[in-house]
C-alpha cells in the first residue's frame, strides 16, 4: 500500500510564503546580473562576429606590453598567451558569450522560479561564470596597463577606478550573495506546487 503524504501542518503554506523571499536571490541583485550578462554577451558576440579577431588578437596583445608595468603579466603574454593565440583567442570569445548566456539565464530563473532545482543548478553555475568575468576583467584591466586606483590628482578628469576594477569586485560580490542564497535554499522547507509534498532541499519526504 501506497504511503500518504503527511499532511501540512498548520501554517505550513504561510511558512513558505514568508520564507520564499530568504530563498531567492533579491530582485536588486538579479538586475545587478543582469547588467553583468548584457555587458559580457555584447562583448562576447562582437569578438564571434568579428572576423579578424583571431588573426588581430597578437597585434592587440603586443600594444597592451608596451610599457606595462605589471612585468608578470607581460611575461605571461609573451611566453604563454602569444605562442597560443589562436587557441586562447577562441577560448576567449566563447567564454565571455557563454558567462554572459549563463548569468542571463540565472538571473530570469530567480525572477520567475526560485524555488526549483533548476533555479538552484543553474545558480551554481552562475557562480563559476562570475569567476571567470572577475578573472577575465581583471586581464583586460592589467592588458590596459591602469595603475591600481588611489588618489591621483592627475587624474582628476577620468573616472578614479576603471572598469576592469568595478567588474571584479562586482562579481565577487554577487558570487557571495547567491552562495548565501544557495545555502539558505537547501536548508528551508519547501513545499512542491504540483504535488503539496513538503521538500527540503529538492528531496521530497515520505510520510
Amino acid at each position: 500500500m501506497a504511503p500518504e503524504n503527511r499532511a501540512l501542518p498548520t501554517g505550513s503554506t504561510s511558512r513558505t510564503a514568508a520564507t520564499t523571499g530568504l530563498v531567492r536571490l533579491p530582485v536588486w541583485l538579479c538586475a545587478l546580473q543582469l547588467i553583468l550578462a548584457y555587458e559580457w554577451l555584447l562583448s562576447g558576440y562582437d569578438k564571434l562576429l568579428n572576423p579578424g579577431f583571431d588573426a588581430d588578437l597578437p597585434g592587440e596583445l603586443r600594444k597592451g606590453l608596451k610599457d606595462n608595468p605589471y612585468q608578470w603579466y607581460t611575461a605571461f603574454i609573451q611566453q604563454v598567451v602569444l605562442p597560443n593565440h589562436t587557441l586562447f583567442a577562441v577560448a576567449v570569445k566563447w567564454a565571455e558569450t557563454a558567462i554572459g548566456a549563463t548569468l542571463l539565464l540565472s538571473a530570469v530563473l530567480w525572477l520567475i522560479q526560485p524555488k526549483t532545482r533548476i533555479t538552484a543548478l543553474v545558480a551554481w553555475g552562475a557562480c563559476l561564470a562570475l569567476v571567470g568575468a572577475a578573472v577575465l576583467a581583471l586581464n583586460y584591466f592589467f592588458q590596459g596597463a591602469t595603475a591600481l586606483p588611489w588618489i591621483d590628482p592627475a587624474q582628476a578628469y577620468h573616472p578614479a577606478v576603471d572598469i576592469g576594477i568595478l567588474v571584479p569586485l562586482v562579481s565577487m560580490a554577487l558570487l557571495s550573495a547567491t552562495v548565501q542564497v544557495l545555502r539558505r535554499h537547501e536548508r528551508y522547507w519547501l513545499v512542491d506546487p504540483d504535488t503539496g509534498a513538503v521538500e527540503r532541499g529538492g528531496q521530497a519526504r515520505a510520510s
